[in-house]
């Protein structure tokens, strides 16, 4: 099937009214981070613990398998100055389960302002990884565990049937004559809620996209500069219900990436990919299957299983992906301050009929404690 055909395919699929699903890709629970304006002059601690056991049977030619059993713990300070101020400082500590003398401690130093009901900025660390609701084959969901911390600067807007959220993640930083190269990624997810009818069903559209920039006019390194695109549109759809099943629903993206140096050493300069499906939903649990079709996909912040370019032997290309994949979480609340969240996935590479898959479970306790309140 040509990719002219495979495109009409998904035209088609995309304008049948109510059927693309606005629901995100499942996966762990993640405690949310806002500004409460009932907390306003008072300064309290959190202790954030994440407990991890994720393991990945990846036995295919594009990425190997891989464990990740371990914790981050983040204890800080918040203060509510006024009604338009968050601070926060503290430290994020995460260890795997048998490095014991190996601590990876990041700096939390946050401030969020509340411009107006629909307006916020965040300076220093970001509301980041998960919190963005990124697409995995775009901004690896498992980056929440790499990479727990982002800094740079963020704005996030919410009216009505309108959200977006716009980021700048500074990821290493670079004086005159350093041999590194400055890294930053800049992200987008922006959403237009398109129908909210009383029938139950909603439609929304989602344009999302990823600019990873490696280079830097002051630095002296080997390597080419590099600034990779992604930009992802489609269409969502969700349609709620009374029974056990509450939601069903399903989705459509048109991914496009871009090489605008055209130096990478892959010789693949852009491509294109499209990932649709359909998901059902309960209140603990989220059930997605998705069809996968790309030619020469590069994403330098995705899930390497979607890709063109194997992780396992950078020189090993292979253009043309199709998968088959499938999808589950289970989340539940136990209280106000302790979730636990089970997921499996599986992924089927049709053109050579081989199977991955992996599974885990995630333990999140966040706890906030009262200290005093302030003057400001």
């Amino acid at each position: 099937m040509n990719f002219l055909l495979k495109t009409s395919i998904f035209v088609s699929v995309i304008l049948i009214p109510n059927v693309i699903s606005a629901q995100s890709e499942p996966w762990y629970y993640i405690s949310e981070n806002n500004l409460h304006e009932q907390k306003k002059n008072q300064i309290f601690l959190n202790f954030d613990s994440h407990h991890f056991l994720i393991n990945n049977e990846f036995f295919g030619p594009i990425v190997e398998g891989y464990t990740l059993p371990g914790h981050i713990i983040q204890p800080t300070i918040v203060a509510y100055a006024g009604d338009h101020i968050r601070l926060e400082g503290g430290v994020n500590i995460r260890k795997y389960y048998g490095k014991n003398e190996e601590l990876d401690f990041r700096a939390i130093l946050s401030a969020r302002l509340k411009f107006n009901d629909n307006l916020q900025l965040v300076m220093g660390t970001l509301n980041g990884h998960r919190h963005h609701s990124m697409l995995d084959a775009l901004y690896l969901n498992e980056r929440a565990v790499f990479n727990p911390v982002e800094n740079g600067i963020q704005f996030l807007y919410d009216k009505g049937s309108t959200k977006a959220d716009v980021w700048l993640n500074w990821e290493q930083f670079i004086r005159t004559g350093d041999t590194i190269p400055e890294i930053f990624t800049v992200g987008l997810n922006f959403r237009q809620k398109l129908v909210n009818n009383e029938s139950g069903w909603d439609l929304t559209m989602p344009i999302q996209g990823i600019v990873m920039h490696e280079g830097g006019q002051i630095s002296d390194f080997d390597t080419p500069s590099e600034s990779l695109v992604n930009i992802s549109a489609g269409l969502e759809s969700r349609h709620a219900l009374d029974g056990r099943i509450s939601n069903i629903g399903w989705f459509g993206h048109y991914i496009l990436y871009k090489d605008l140096r055209e130096v990478n050493i892959h010789e693949i300069y852009s491509g294109q990919g499209i990932y649709a499906g359909v998901t059902a939903g309960t209140n603990e649990s989220t059930l997605m299957l998705g069809y996968w079709d790309a030619n020469n996909f590069i994403a330098p912040r995705g899930n390497p299983i979607y890709q063109s370019v194997s992780f396992i032997d950078p020189m090993e290309i292979v253009k043309n992906r199709q998968l088959v994949t499938a999808k589950y979480s289970w989340h539940r609340k136990f209280s106000r301050n302790v979730n636990f969240s089970f997921l499996v996935e599986a992924y089927y590479d049709l053109p050579i009929s081989h199977f991955d898959y992996g599974y885990g479970i995630y333990l999140t306790f966040t706890p906030e404690f009262f200290i005093s309140n302030f003057s400001f």
